[in-house]
């Protein structure tokens, strides 16, 4: 995991957004809440648990790191930014589709 951590350390900006998923929650465990819980502090990240297949907290992540840049404007400001193919933060969706966060609750939930 430290050479993940690295590699979005020297590809990302200072102050990016991190977040740490552990998935498969409904499986047997190789890492204890706990460690996963204490390995994403030690790099200032979110932390959670999710499962794809009963779908427990999947949009939790989502949702914490989308009120984390939007809540600091340092972030929102290099969000803004943007680079040649990103999506600018705020940019009104395409006739395409919507954003996932359409309709998305503050605790997770459609609204």
């Amino acid at each position: 995991m430290e050479r993940w951590f690295d590699e979005v350390e020297m590809n990302t900006v200072p102050g990016v957004a991190l977040y740490l998923v552990g998935t498969k929650i409904d499986k047997p465990r190789a890492v204890s809440p706990e460690e996963g819980r204490a390995l994403a502090e030690a790099h200032g990240a979110g932390f959670c648990e999710v499962s794809a297949k009963t779908s427990d907290h999947v949009r939790e992540p989502f949702v914490e790191v989308v009120d984390s840049v939007v809540g600091d404007p340092a972030l929102m400001k290099e969000a803004d930014r943007g680079r040649d193919g990103a999506v600018r933060v705020g940019e009104a969706a395409d006739a395409a589709g919507s954003s996932f966060y359409d309709g998305v609750g503050r605790d997770g939930g459609y609204e």
